[in-house]
């Protein structure tokens, strides 16, 4: 099959391409870096991404085209396309006419579907990027047996005020459905690195073939706990599986308030954006932007913007440390 020819399935995927080797040699570990754009930055990300994954993985470059992108002739063998102006017509329930927000793991199920032979997928997104070599992270969860590894996983009653709560749907059922009727059960994790094991992936398609929708960060890590999935936190936080003592050298950091704002002093946040990573080695930096798609600010707005974030950050310690103590 050729590499541009198109895969059809009962998902009607029409524009991501099949992963013809992948196929071939039935490879178990994949990594796949997720982009719409490919500035001289984001491609130098995922060279080295693809230099350092070590040869247990294989790499491969996952396009969205909707803006016109082109792939550079050297890369056309490794990349898979997709559309997501027509991500609606999937075949998954959807929350919005945009793919964005809320909907950035279908490409990953699609891809799954396109190559069910794939055990492990490590998800990197193109502005993600890691200070070291990328195999120390993988290497290091080798024999990590959760089948959802993320970052700032959290629980409803941590973030009680976050606003993509209230986006979580279950089967149109009647049946009782313990990850709605109790918000201790309900979970968030910022998914901009993640792995998931076959199983995870085949149970996310199955919940949602049923009915489950919601932005994917509440989505993923609530569904694949309401089905005894095991999940866990780079940093060691768990569900369903053991809470693992967290290493000397975190791999990142990350805090919130109650509205499940992301501060900016964490090295994993949601904003801002930041022109190159921080100075620390064998850590993950996100949002690390191109610079045609950072806005500059003031000196003043900074320094407000991050007085704003204490002050939110210092009023969420305190509501945890109380619910602790009680």
């Amino acid at each position: 099959m050729s590499r541009r020819a198109c895969f059809n399935s009962s998902y009607s995927i029409r524009h991501m391409t099949a992963s013809k080797h992948i196929l071939e040699h039935s490879l178990k570990r994949v990594v796949v870096f997720q982009t719409h754009e490919l500035s001289e930055e984001t491609l130098q990300a995922y060279r080295h991404l693809k230099r350092s994954a070590g040869s247990r993985y294989q790499v491969e470059l996952l396009l969205d085209v909707r803006s016109g992108t082109t792939v550079p002739p050297e890369l056309l063998s490794e990349t898979v396309c997709f559309d997501s102006r027509e991500f609606a017509s999937w075949g998954l329930p959807v929350m919005g006419d945009t793919m964005l927000p809320g909907h950035c793991h279908f490409p990953i199920l699609r891809y799954f579907l396109a190559n069910p032979a794939i055990e492990m997928l490590w998800h990197v997104e193109y502005d993600v990027r890691f200070t070291g070599a990328w195999n120390l992270l993988f290497d290091t969860h080798e024999s990590n047996e959760a089948d959802l590894l993320c970052c700032h996983l959290q629980n409803r009653l941590d973030e009680p005020q976050w606003y993509w709560w209230g986006s979580l749907r279950g089967p149109t059922s009647d049946a009782p459905i313990e990850a709605l009727r109790n918000p201790d059960r309900q979970w968030r994790a910022l998914l901009v690195v993640s792995r998931y094991s076959a199983r995870a992936l085949r149970t996310l398609v199955e919940y949602q073939r049923n009915g489950w929708s919601g932005h994917q960060e509440v989505l993923i890590p609530t569904v694949l706990t309401q089905a005894g999935l095991k999940v866990r936190d780079l940093n060691g936080r768990a569900v369903n599986c053991e809470q693992l003592r967290p290493r000397r050298r975190s791999f990142y950091w990350s805090t919130s308030d109650l509205t499940g704002s992301m501060s900016e002093f964490g090295s994993i946040r949601f904003r801002p954006a930041s022109l190159r990573p921080g100075l620390l080695s064998n850590t993950l930096y996100h949002p690390v932007k191109p610079k045609s798609m950072l806005q500059k600010k003031s000196l003043i707005s900074r320094v407000f913007s991050k007085l704003l974030a204490a002050r939110q950050i210092l009023r969420a310690m305190i509501y945890r440390r109380s619910r602790q103590v009680n």
